[in-house]
């Protein structure tokens, strides 16, 4: 991975993982039972995903059908994370 990505795409691709994990999770923690299934399936995606990154090139491959999985389900979990409600 560190050959084909070099050190700063390696750092940027850890930020962006750790940030959909954390948007995951906190989408996890706040929604109810339905949508909940829904994040908790996106999740398990994205941990597999980034489980099977370690070894394969599945992550950052381009025209690989795990790519579009993994990073689909990636930001659609992090898409289902509600926001705070915003004052006007």
């Amino acid at each position: 991975m560190f050959l084909q990505l070099g050190l700063v795409g390696l750092a940027l691709l850890l930020v962006l993982a750790a940030a959909l994990v954390r948007g995951s999770v906190t989408a996890l923690r706040r929604l109810d039972r339905r949508d909940g299934r829904i994040a908790a399936a996106c999740t398990a995606v994205l941990v597999t995903g980034l489980a099977l990154g370690v070894v394969q090139s599945s992550l950052y491959s381009v025209g690989n059908t795990a790519t579009v999985a993994t990073w689909t389900c990636a930001f659609l979990g992090l898409a289902l994370a509600p926001r705070p409600a915003s004052d006007p």
